[in-house]
């Protein structure tokens, strides 16, 4: 039995899902699992382990080629071969993200006699968080309320987990009909998880390289640095500290305004200490009910969190 367990960077880590405690460190010799990470935390873990690692190569010219036609297919549309030629000549194409990224882009696109201005300013982008600018410039000009697609994005960057659509709509004051609009412009990149709205990619916040941890398959040496470019939301949307901190207070103002719960002592704390208001942190944490919200979450990270610190150097 072959199990196939995809981008275990994207699961929800609220309760310390990262350190993967919860998956087995061995499995039966009938079965080979293969699953796939960017760097960070899930990647330490793994590596921790001493599982087998290969890392994802550039796609190959013929590899691109079958995903162009492949991706248009699926939704009853092609491209023209010199377009195709186009796409998958350029270096950036040679990742599997950038290419899927850019073909959605043309899917959606609706203007037959534009595609090719349309494909040649999308491949000015430098690499995938270039490429999610250019894709906010269209976000922003094809809907009439160009602000709440910044306004959205920002809100789900500063909040510490991700944030509810109820959460959203009385945060950002818009009415369900605007909202309908801007969900399903950004059905792509936005994510549910557990009825939390979320980003679907960390390439919305950074970029790192692509791993595929394997046990057990032919252990292939990986360079495991790590460089971070500005994020996507970030550069464009919360560009000083002055716009970051004006987001923390919208959050903060919103979950203060709200009963004890769950999710305000995900969201609440975290805000106050952003935005340094240590007298409301103080009265909020001594307050006995949030307190146990409060310590139980934290308690119970604290036991699960059983992956010490790895460095590596050179």
């Amino acid at each position: 039995m072959l199990l196939v367990l995809d981008a275990l960077n994207q699961l929800e880590d609220g309760d310390k899902t990262h350190n993967l405690t919860w998956l087995p460190k061995r499995f039966p010799n009938n079965i080979k699992f293969i699953t796939s990470t960017l760097s960070g935390p899930c990647f330490n873990a793994l590596r921790a382990r001493g599982w087998l690692r290969l890392r994802v190569r550039p796609l190959t010219m013929t590899q691109r080629e079958t995903l162009v036609k492949q991706y248009m297919s699926l939704y009853s549309k092609s491209l023209h071969p010199t377009q195709i030629t186009h796409l998958t000549s350029a270096d950036q194409s040679q990742s599997p993200l950038f290419l899927r990224i850019l073909l959605e882009e043309l899917r959606v696109f609706g203007v037959f006699e534009q595609l090719d201005a349309r494909i040649a300013e999308l491949l000015t982008a430098s690499g995938v968080p270039h490429l999610f600018q250019i894709i906010f410039t269209r976000l922003e000009s094809d809907l009439p309320y160009p602000q709440v697609v910044g306004d959205v994005l920002a809100c789900l960057y500063t909040s510490r987990r991700g944030l509810t659509e109820s959460e959203l709509l009385q945060i950002l004051g818009i009415p369900q009909a605007v909202w309908s609009a801007v969900a399903l412009a950004l059905q792509e990149y936005v994510v549910n998880r557990s009825g939390v709205l979320t980003f679907f990619h960390d390439y919305f916040r950074y970029h790192t390289p692509l791993y595929t941890s394997c046990c057990p398959l032919e252990n292939i040496a990986s360079n495991t640095s790590v460089h971070m470019n500005r994020q996507a939301v970030e550069a464009r949307y919360l560009y000083s500290a002055e716009r970051k901190l004006y987001y923390h207070k919208k959050l903060l103002s919103y979950f203060a305004s709200q009963d004890v719960s769950r999710r305000q002592s995900e969201e609440l704390p975290y805000h106050l200490m952003k935005c340094q208001d240590w007298d409301a942190l103080a009265t909020y944490i001594t307050d006995l009910d949030a307190f146990e919200l409060v310590f139980a979450l934290l308690f119970f990270r604290f036991c699960t969190n059983s992956t010490l610190p790895l460095v590596v150097y050179s």
